[in-house]
């Protein structure tokens, strides 16, 4: 990754190291953005440095700068601004010119749950929705706010012999390499993950790949990442076939206790697309769904290409 101005490389190199500490979720390290790059041609890290603030963002580039787009970051993940301190007013204002000041095609900044955008920049906001849960009182507190549903679901797997380990070995990603492809068709992920990406993400010290195990076999995984704010329920499903009930549920609870342990204020279930299932399977965790500010802007010139030519009056 070799940048062709000075000024790239202080960006960079800010990235590095307020990534390490200012960061309110692990995909706005530069461990993920370089990851990224180093499987998905096209992509590449181009931060941009307002001030005392930075934008973390990534470019996939196709055949020029109209056609290009921004990313804050790729996979909807959240990017957003990193600062020294809060950001005042006029930081804000500076950075939200800079970005619709860029020379770009399309550009889609997601920003980290929780972050509160100056009421006078809001119209260029679009609102979605993360499940979040709330530890920051431990374990017996969180348990307590699961729904009974949530609580006799996580029992019953339990009492029935569900066991969930920990795992970075090849053998265990194999097994949850083969669960998440048959749930690919669902989430639609673009640009799609590969068996290579996600191995190297699992090389990765905040990543952590939980498995459900029912008589000897993987039924349920989950990719989460663990950060010192939140840890992050990435890429998890179940087998359609063969899982006693409540194995997800434990699964979950599993990863949940363990973020406890360390004392992780909260847990990021993502978004979910509309399905209501999904949606109250997260509440049964008393998961609260939480705003997702997203900074969207297309050029001008693709605007009008989209609408085609005008039509003439009869």
């Amino acid at each position: 990754m070799q940048p062709e101005h000075d000024r790239d490389c202080e960006a960079l190199k800010c990235w590095c190291d307020w990534g390490k500490d200012r960061s309110a979720t692990f995909f706005q390290s530069i461990e993920w953005a370089e990851t990224v790059a180093a499987h998905f041609p096209g992509y590449s890290p181009a931060p941009l440095r307002i001030g005392n603030c930075l934008i973390p963002l990534m470019r996939f580039h196709r055949w020029g700068w109209l056609s290009d787009s921004l990313y804050g970051l790729p996979f909807m993940t959240p990017g957003g601004i990193l600062c020294r301190s809060e950001p005042s007013l006029a930081e804000w204002e500076a950075c939200f010119e800079a970005l619709n000041n860029l020379q770009i095609g399309s550009l889609a900044v997601v920003f980290p749950f929780g972050t509160e955008i100056p009421e006078t920049l809001m119209g260029s906001i679009e609102l979605h929705a993360t499940h979040v849960i709330d530890l920051q009182e431990g374990w017996d507190s969180a348990w307590k706010h699961y729904t009974q549903k949530g609580r006799t679901s996580t029992r019953k797997a339990e009492n029935l012999g569900v066991e969930v380990v920990q795992s970075k070995q090849a053998d265990s990603l194999k097994e949850h390499w083969k669960i998440i492809q048959s749930c690919e068709e669902i989430w639609k992920p673009d640009p799609k993950p590969t068996h290579e990406f996600v191995q190297d993400l699992l090389k990765l010290a905040a990543a952590r790949l939980y498995l459900a195990m029912f008589e000897g076999e993987v039924k349920a995984s989950v990719l989460a990442f663990f950060h010192t704010r939140e840890v992050f329920f990435w890429q998890g499903a179940r087998k359609s076939e063969g899982c006693p009930h409540g194995i997800v549920n434990l699964l979950y609870t599993r990863v949940l206790q363990d973020a406890c342990r360390e004392s992780i204020p909260y847990a990021n279930l993502g978004g979910s697309l509309g399905m209501e299932d999904l949606v109250r399977f997260k509440e049964s965790f008393g998961a609260r769904a939480f705003p997702v500010p997203i900074f969207k802007r297309k050029h001008s010139l693709l605007k009008m290409i989209g609408r085609g030519p005008a039509r003439r009056s009869s």
